[in-house]
Order: structure tokens, then sequence, then C-alpha cells
């Protein structure tokens, strides 16, 4: 595979492949981009950018954006896709608001009983499944050999019940109705691998390797996974409901890494850090909370589980700062440099200093 977009793309999967292994070759991951010299730096398509279907432009811009930007270390040019945070219960059923304003998008809850409530993908003809579907293709046809396709925000299981019944219900039903919930969940999360098997396909996958929306890359199958409902309930429920979720889904995926939202979520770390198959984490301390460095004794904690950290908020004088406070083994740094020079003396800084 060459992209066009990327000309040392062996040296990075060679990178990559030595991450999954927990080795490194003489630094960290790092996924740094810059404006290409002599180029002004160019926007790239907003958050659910293409989702009243106007998916050619979307990906015209994120050419042009990729085109214009350098992606030094082991960044690769990647298109995210997305119809919001709730696109997983959208494949159901249900209605949604799209934000132009705020560019994001909240679905309507409409489950009154789990009983009485279908499980089964949208397929009809014009359905927001079929329309994601549809996207991917287009993505892949237009950024063939120049970009990949990132893999979508999967809110599979308890994040899917919360989109279709209101986080606030769905705690209810946990007091009122435990087994619907339970059953519910076990329906949710049969849908997992037909939907990300579907993406996957659609997205020639089996040939690019997969990369997420946050820019890990494996040759196999890869994805983020999460439960941002698992901050609102206790460790008996999320063992009994989120816990088996998430041993699931990262079961099934070649590699994949756990999204962290919230000090709420810090009850469940130890259920969590003893799912063997989740292979890192992004811890993500919420708004107005201290940057990640902030929180190093959790980091540290993450790292002696034998997970490796995702960091996407270090600036490059964080970096220089506290990169020292963390084994490298396992890490990978997310930023955007001023220009070509600053990420090349970042790459450098890093070798010197490994």
């Amino acid at each position: 595979m060459v992209l066009e977009y990327k000309p040392d793309l062996e040296r990075a999967k060679t990178c990559w492949r030595a991450y999954w292994e927990g080795e490194i070759i003489d630094r960290p991951i790092v996924c740094v981009r810059a404006p290409k010299a002599g180029s002004a730096p160019v926007v790239p398509p907003r958050y659910m950018d293409g989702v009243y279907g106007d998916f050619a432009d979307a990906v015209g811009r994120y050419d042009q954006y990729a085109k214009n930007t350098v992606f030094a270390g082991e960044s690769l040019p990647n298109m995210p896709i997305s119809f919001g945070p709730d696109q997983f219960a959208l494949f159901i059923g249900g209605d949604f608001t799209v934000s132009d304003e705020t560019a994001t998008s909240w679905i309507h809850p409409y489950v009154e009983s789990w009983r009485d409530t279908s499980f089964a993908l949208d397929t009809v003809a014009g359905s927001l499944y079929n329309r994601m579907l549809e996207f991917i293709r287009e993505a892949r046809r237009q950024g063939k050999d120049k970009f990949l396709i990132s893999m979508i925000d999967l809110h599979s299981a308890m994040d899917c019940l919360s989109a279709m019944r209101g986080p606030q219900n769905l705690c209810f039903d946990l007091y009122d109705c435990p087994e619907d919930v339970e059953e519910a969940n076990n329906k949710a999360r049969a849908l997992y691998r037909p939907v990300y098997d579907a993406l996957f396909a659609a997205g020639e996958m089996e040939i690019t390797g997969s990369i997420g929306w946050m820019p890990l890359y494996y040759e196999g199958k890869f994805a983020v996974v999460q439960c941002d409902f698992m901050g609102l309930i206790g460790n008996a429920d999320a063992k009994k409901l989120v816990m088996p979720a998430l041993e699931e889904e990262s079961a099934y995926l070649d590699r994949c890494i756990l999204h962290l939202d919230g000090k709420d979520a810090l009850r469940h770390l130890d259920d969590i850090l003893a799912i063997e198959r989740i292979n890192a984490i992004q811890w993500v301390p919420g708004d107005g909370q201290p940057k990640t460095y902030e929180w190093m004794e959790l980091l540290q904690t993450i790292q002696r589980a034998g997970k490796g950290l995702y960091l996407y908020d270090w600036s490059v004088e964080a970096i220089h700062a506290h990169y020292k406070e963390l084994r490298p083994e396992g890490l990978v740094f997310d930023l955007e440099a001023k220009t070509e020079g600053e990420s090349e003396a970042l790459l450098k800084w890093m070798k010197e200093n490994t």
C-alpha cells in the first residue's frame, strides 16, 4: 500500500507494529502534524460534515487539508467521519437534531418500554446506517492511495441504550426493570460485530488496515471502545452490564484503546485495567479539569497495569517538562506543530531523550 500524503508509510507501519508488541524502535509513537512549508494552513472539515449527504464535498475538503499538511512521525493522513456521538443508536432508529452552529447533534430519546423495542438495524433506503456506509465508500473511492478512512465512533451497548432512552430514564430503569435493561443490553451488544464488519468492509480496511478517531493504527481490526454511561452507575451495575460488553468488543478486535471519560468513571478503573485485551487508555479529565499531565499518578497507575497511554493534550513544552515521568513504551503523543521545523525538532528531541 502507498499513500501520496505519507511518503514514509512503511517506516511508520514498522513503528506501529513495534508499538503493539510493547516495544519502541528509537522513541515513543509521535503523531504530529504541521502545515507544509510555503502553504497557508488549511482547515480540515468540521465534525459531522457530510451528515446531509454532501459526501463528495466533505471528502474534497479533507483532501485539500491533507495535501497541504505534513504528517510527521507516525501520524497518518486519515479522514474522520461522524454523524455525531449517538450514531450507533441512530443506526437502529429514532430521530436527531443537528446543530450547524456548534457542529454537533443529539438524538431524541424514543424508547418507552424495552420490551416493545426492536434492535434491528435500519437498512431501508436512505437510512442513516446506509448513508454512513455510502459516505465511507465515497471517502475510500476519493482517498484511495492518498489517505485512510477512520473507523467511526461506536457508542455501543449501554451507551446505545442511554441514547435511545435518555440517561436519566435508563438509570431509573436499572431499579425499576433491571431484567429488561439486561436483555436490551444483550440485544444491543449483538449488533457490534455486524456494524463494525460493515464499516470495515465499506472502507476496504482489510487492505488499508484500520485507524480510529484517535489516530492509532493497526494492520488488522482496530477501534476505540468506551462506555461514557458508566460514569453514572456504581460498580455492581458496571460489572454486570458494562465490563462484559467491553471484554466482548476488545476480544473481537485485534487491538483497541479505551476512552475513559471523566472523574466519575474512575471508580471503575480497576475493573477496566483487569480486561486483558484492552491495550491502551485515553484518559479525558473533562471540561474545566487540569491537563492529563497533571494526573501523573493516574497515568503511572495505568502504565503499571501494562496498558499504553494516548496523550492528546500535551504541548511541545509539556512533553519537554513531563516526558520522563512516564515509561516510553506504550506512549502515543498526538499534537499539532506550528511548522515542519517544530515537528522535526520534537522528533529529534524525543530520540535524544529516550
